[in-house]
């Protein structure tokens, strides 16, 4: 279990985290799509905050949000059509 507590995570530690495979954090890892501390011998560190934060920027809109932001875009142009 990764401990709470940790600042910085090791790559087994990230996978157990975020409930996904190693390899598939080693190919996130390898094509950068994650921010990173390698501080040689190939060592991995992530940072817990950068990986929440990087998550959060992954967020997909609802069908229901989408739904709603092209009502009310809609909504604007013709008003301003007006």
């Amino acid at each position: 279990m990764v401990s709470q507590n940790k600042n910085f995570i090791t790559t087994a530690e990230l996978a157990e985290y975020l409930g996904v495979s190693l390899s598939y954090v080693y190919k996130l890892s390898f094509y950068n799509k994650l921010p990173k501390y390698c501080p040689g011998n190939k060592l991995v560190w992530f940072k817990r905050s950068e990986v929440d934060e990087w998550l959060t920027k992954h967020r997909i809109a609802s069908e229901e949000e989408v739904s709603s932001e092209a009502e009310l875009m809609v909504y604007k142009s013709r008003r301003g059509a007006l």
